[in-house]
């Protein structure tokens, strides 16, 4: 069994540098499972599903039907939802593409998870960009406490601009800013 201690895992210390930064949207997609393949489709292409608003770009490719596919990030003139964003996703509805840069057609998926993306491993720490009142999150340890299902939640409380939070989330659940509920680009996810 492997060992889980930080000594002599440098990836697991207290983080020095970010590698990535994203924009930290509520419900933002981290994880789909394909419901379709679809045709038509060639390696490379990428899908964007309906509602959801998340690009997939295909990596296996079966006579045309799509069989694997790696979520990855929209690019976007003003760099937020980078992810996609729903309003709550229904992890049991599945989304049918809405585009795509090639001909591929049928494509769907479900979405799965909505946590932070790229945090299956470790979690991401946050700096914040606007005076919060109220911030919860999901960490890291996965820990789950009572009847919550999706981990222990943290809240905290008056949180001023400009804040490096040296805490390791999965997930913000919601917060609140001095100029009301949470908007895109408040929170920056580092990694």
């Amino acid at each position: 069994m492997a060992s889980t201690s930080v000594q002599g895992n440098w990836a697991s210390q207290a983080r020095v540098f970010g590698h990535d930064a994203i924009p930290v949207v509520l419900n933002s997609v981290s994880k789909i499972e394909i419901n379709a393949g679809g045709t038509g489709f060639v390696l490379g292409e990428v899908i964007t599903l309906a509602t959801v608003a998340c690009d997939i770009r295909v990596t296996q490719v079966k006579g045309g039907v799509v069989t694997g596919a790696l979520l990855v990030p929209k690019s976007t003139t003003t760099g937020s939802q980078p992810y996609g964003k729903g309003a709550n996703p229904n992890l049991t509805t599945s989304y049918s593409q809405s585009a795509t840069t090639g001909s591929g057609t049928g494509f769907s998926a479900f979405v799965r998870e909505v946590n932070l993306p790229n945090t299956d491993v470790r979690g991401a720490t946050l700096y914040v960009s606007a005076d919060l009142t109220e911030l919860s999150v999901t960490m890291e340890s996965g820990n789950k406490y009572a009847t919550q299902d999706n981990g222990y939640t943290a809240n905290f409380a008056n949180i001023q601009k400009g804040s490096f939070l040296p805490i390791l989330v999965t997930k913000v659940n919601a917060w609140t800013s001095s100029a009301g509920s949470d908007q895109d680009g408040e929170i920056i996810a580092l990694y």
